[in-house]
């Protein structure tokens, strides 16, 4: 499986562009999805800021420590991790509607159709809208996974 991997260093302004010292923040983008976060160390913005080599000219150095850099590595991984879960549908509601149904169950239109009218998911329409109930879905989930 190939992915795309890239990882940007930049300077983050915020609606407070005049501060004197600006945060440094890292951007990794797999696959086009991204995760931002800050590597809690700062830049003058008077200091010429090189996105391609990630740093500042005339910046004083910072020592970094092993510490530092073990930190580092174990956030990125738990966010590089956390891009790489398939994304879950957070819910909260007892009833869903149809695109949500048809997205939790990875099916087409005319699937979730067929097992409506074999009665499979349990259905109610309102406003031309069908309605599905949650442990429903779930419960096909379970039984597909068995």
């Amino acid at each position: 499986m190939n992915q795309r991997f890239k990882v940007l260093y930049y300077l983050k302004k915020g609606k407070r562009c005049q501060e004197k010292s600006l945060p440094i923040y890292v951007r990794a983008t797999i696959d086009g999805k991204r995760i931002e976060w800050s590597v809690q160390r700062i830049c003058e913005p008077e200091f010429k800021w090189n996105q391609t080599t990630a740093k500042a000219w005339n910046m004083a150095l910072e020592v970094v420590t092993k510490e530092d850099l073990q930190e580092f590595r174990i956030q990125l991984i738990n966010d590089i991790r956390q891009l790489m879960q398939p994304e879950e549908v957070k819910l909260f509601k007892p009833w869903l509607k149809n695109a949500e149904g048809r997205k939790l169950l990875n099916i087409s239109d005319n699937t979730i159709q067929r097992l409506r009218i074999a009665g499979k998911p349990r259905s109610s329409k309102v406003g031309g809208i069908h309605f599905y109930r949650y442990e429903d879905i779930k419960k096909m989930l379970n039984s597909d996974a068995a």
